[in-house]
């Protein structure tokens, strides 16, 4: 093709038409060559990007099939190491009871004395009633052995452990740990509650409250009951004392015996 010739068909469509119907079939010569070669490049692409899906999934086959080892964990449902796991199946004979560590650095100080009280500590509650109990039957009663302290006023006790200090099981009991005490004005609501108390057990512990004022702790429920477990901690609520008098309030959690002190302002 001439450099004329091409100037011509740049020039007028109608002559590449004409150029291209007169070259006795060279142009459809030139068509069929280049369709060969885009169907062959096609064909060659298709087989890489095929070769390389199966080259794909054959990686993935194998990873699937021969999954890499898991970390597992230790403790749990079936632990039964001598630790004492949080979960049902351990078979730690102390039931975690003895993983309580010493709160508020008070462990060994004795609280069965609270200003003038006397001696030996509380007694029952003051037949107030009783906070929905989802732990454990709260039915059980019987009289209490000593008066209440500063409040000559319960009869009766909540129903506490054989231990408990508020049952007259054990009348010197040393106590572990304390809340914090309340001092409560003349005016005040019908219950107390106390400060938030943390514990560290390592599953959830059965806990006894016993003294005056119908007191509740909170168990790890969220519920407020005389007798039920806790775990994390919790907090004690108490009717509050008459003017001028003191209620102290003990809570025994496992083989652990602690005390609550709540004492009310004189009135007048």
């Amino acid at each position: 093709m001439t450099s004329s010739m091409l100037t011509m068909i740049s020039r007028s469509p109608d002559c590449a038409i004409r150029f291209l119907r007169d070259e006795d079939g060279a142009i459809t010569v030139d068509f069929v060559v280049l369709t060969a070669a885009i169907v062959a490049l096609g064909s060659l692409a298709v087989g890489v990007v095929n070769g390389g899906t199966t080259e794909l999934s054959a990686t993935i086959d194998r990873e699937l099939s021969h999954p890499g080892q898991m970390p597992t964990g230790t403790g749990g449902a079936g632990d039964t190491g001598g630790g004492g796991g949080a979960w049902p199946g351990d078979t730690d004979p102390t039931g975690g009871y003895n993983d309580m560590p010493p709160m508020d650095g008070t462990e060994g100080e004795d609280h069965t004395e609270a200003d003038g009280g006397d001696e030996g500590s509380a007694p029952g509650n003051d037949g107030g009633p009783v906070a929905d109990n989802t732990e454990g039957d709260d039915t059980e009663t019987g009289p209490a052995e000593d008066d209440p302290v500063d409040t000559g006023e319960a009869d009766e006790s909540d129903g506490g452990g054989g231990n408990s200090p508020g049952n007259g099981g054990n009348q010197n009991a040393e106590v572990d740990f304390t809340f914090e005490d309340l001092q409560l004005g003349c005016h005040w609501g019908e219950r107390a509650v106390s400060r938030w108390l943390d514990f560290d057990l390592s599953r959830p512990t059965p806990y006894v409250v016993s003294g005056p004022g119908n007191p509740t702790a909170q168990n790890h429920g969220g519920q407020q009951s005389h007798r039920g477990a806790v775990q994390w901690g919790t907090n004690i609520q108490v009717d509050i004392p008459p003017p001028g008098q003191t209620y102290v309030v003990f809570m025994e959690v496992g083989d652990r015996i602690g005390s609550l002190t709540v004492s009310r302002d004189q009135c007048g």
